[in-house]
């Protein structure tokens, strides 16, 4: 049975309100092969990149990994893909270094692989990563981020998985005083894509932001992001953006997590997303755990539609329904890239919009 017919019904079985994908992943058949990744980078001054085999051999390496957080696993392949990768790299800028590092992951068969980021106190990193592959997988990845005092993380990625694949994206990262995380993902393509971000404020000071996309159409997508608040005056802004299409189904969670005693912190979300045909389904859930009564929290939602009169003005332009539509929909989701530099942004808008412009898209 092919990966697509199996996800479509364990979902079918599990994927009511609440629940998404979630359950199914344990029930689906797991394959963890050697050498499933290929990576493609240049090297860049300020900055060290290893394959996970080698760093392991360098004792300096070793000790910085160490300085992670221990990771924890709530979801049984995760936990499996993390216990079985066999593919990897560790990325470590430089104290006091400001680097950027462009990577592209090519996806050859199923497995799964790690990704361990640290930056150095004061260090400046963004990465920009692709991930893609040609033919259906079944693929788990971890993401690890270390941000020292004062370092500052941008991780931005598209993914762009072939159909009848299912893929499995955990990230996470740890912010000590006064450092900074964004996250910044595109989802798209696929049969199930699920996706974790967990970040850990554990400093004074320190601040994550997630900002996701998910183009869906046909496919199940669960996302759920989460910030815990651990030390005082810390903020985290978790922002998502979705278009669900066909008989495509978003589930998607958030949670702020503010510790108990902790003062000045602040967590906010922002989940917006639009129904664009009438098969399709969104959940959303955001939630708010807050222990403190000197912090606050706060959280927006919305689930929408594109209506006849969105078309008015684009028609006294002379552009026709289907092509305001792509522009509206391509504006709507690439709302979260404005902060980024613009040749980051060209890279997520070129798959966004030769998506949105192909007949699968075609939303009613």
């Amino acid at each position: 049975m092919s990966i697509k017919t199996r996800a479509a019904k364990e979902f079918a079985k599990t994927g009511s309100y609440g629940l998404g994908i979630f359950a199914t992943a344990a029930a689906l058949e797991q394959k963890f092969e050697e050498n499933a990744v290929q990576y493609q980078y240049e090297e860049t001054s300020g900055l060290r990149v290893l394959p996970w085999k080698k760093a392991v051999e360098d004792p300096d390496i070793i000790l910085v990994l160490r300085e992670r957080k221990k990771p924890v696993f709530t979801d049984n392949y995760f936990a499996k893909s993390f216990e079985n990768f066999s593919d990897g790299l560790v990325i470590i800028a430089d104290k006091g270094a400001e680097v950027s590092f462009e990577l592209s992951t090519i996806i050859e068969k199923s497995g799964s692989d790690t990704i361990f980021v640290a930056a150095k106190e004061n260090s400046v990193l963004h990465i920009f990563e692709t991930a893609t592959n040609k033919n259906p997988v079944f693929f788990g990845r971890n993401i690890f981020v270390l941000a020292e005092k004062g370092a500052s993380v941008t991780f931005a990625g598209t993914t762009d998985i072939s159909a009848g694949s299912a893929y499995f994206s955990h990230r996470s990262s740890r912010v000590l005083e006064n450092g900074k995380m964004e996250w910044y993902g595109l989802f798209s393509g696929s049969e199930m894509i699920r996706s974790i971000t967990e970040d850990s404020l554990a400093g004074n000071g320190a601040e994550s932001y997630v900002y996701d996309m998910a183009l869906c159409s046909g496919e199940n997508f669960d996302i759920y992001n989460t910030s815990r608040h651990e030390a005082d005056n810390t903020a985290s802004h978790i922002f998502a953006r979705g278009i669900a299409g066909g008989g495509g189904k978003i589930v998607y969670r958030a949670l702020s997590d503010i510790c108990e005693g902790v003062v000045g912190a602040t967590g906010r979300q922002d989940g917006r997303f639009l129904i664009a045909s009438s098969g399709a389904e969104i959940d959303a859930i955001p939630s708010l755990d807050i222990g403190s009564s000197e912090s606050s929290s706060s959280h927006a939602l919305s689930i929408s539609h594109l209506r006849d009169s969105d078309y008015f003005y684009p028609a006294l332009r002379g552009i026709a329904p289907y092509r305001a539509q792509v522009m509206l929909l391509s504006g709507f989701l690439a709302k979260p890239l404005e902060k980024l530099p613009p040749k980051w942004q060209t890279a997520f808008l070129e798959p966004i919009n030769k998506k949105l412009s192909s007949p699968m898209y075609r939303f009613d």
